[in-house]
């Protein structure tokens, strides 16, 4: 015979564990789409990046991100900047501008990345806000010693970061350099 009581008793557990299950996907699909929704609006960012933008904050990976405060969109209000590490080596990673929680700008990365904002520090500002980055892009053939790196002008204009400039700076090594490359050449 069909115990009631003991029915009634576990169907009312699983109406409330089924229910509970069913409010916490629904807290998850309205979180997601008010995120979806705030990287959406930002079109400074590729699809690629607003999905990664959604999913990953910068998290230490062997070094751990750096983040800085300076007005790149001259509206008066700090926006971070952060050197997101790609990787444990040459100083690899990405720069991103994080404004009012959302990320706004995110560069493709490089070795030995680095930047500078127009109107802080040594570099003045006659254009109106914006962002230079600067990463390594070829090696001597050792694999050691940086011998050019790119300079990006990125600008804010009408909601949006637009790259202005690219230039490319040839590092010139010293006379040590050649000598030593010289003697491990002898050597093998």
């Amino acid at each position: 015979m069909i115990n009631l009581k003991f029915m009634k008793k576990h169907l009312s557990i699983v109406s409330i564990l089924s229910l509970i299950c069913l409010l916490v996907l629904l807290l998850y699909i309205k979180v997601w789409n008010k995120n979806k929704l705030l990287i959406s609006e930002n079109s400074a960012l590729s699809e690629e990046n607003r999905l990664l933008a959604l999913n990953l904050a910068p998290e230490c990976t062997g070094r751990c991100p750096v983040y800085s405060t300076y007005d790149t969109d001259n509206d008066g209000v700090y926006e971070s900047i952060v050197e997101v590490p790609t990787t444990m080596n040459r100083g690899a990673g990405e720069i991103w501008i994080i404004d009012k929680g959302k990320v706004v700008f995110k560069n493709n990365g490089g070795a030995n990345v680095g930047f500078q904002v127009p109107g802080y520090g040594n570099m003045e500002d006659d254009k109106g806000g914006g962002i230079f980055i600067s990463y390594t892009n070829s090696w001597d053939e050792t694999g050691l010693y940086a011998t050019s790196g790119i300079s990006e002008e990125w600008r804010y204009e009408n909601g949006n970061y637009v790259l202005k400039n690219t230039t490319t700076n040839e590092y010139e090594l010293p006379e040590e350099y050649y000598t030593w490359l010289k003697k491990i050449k002898e050597n093998n």
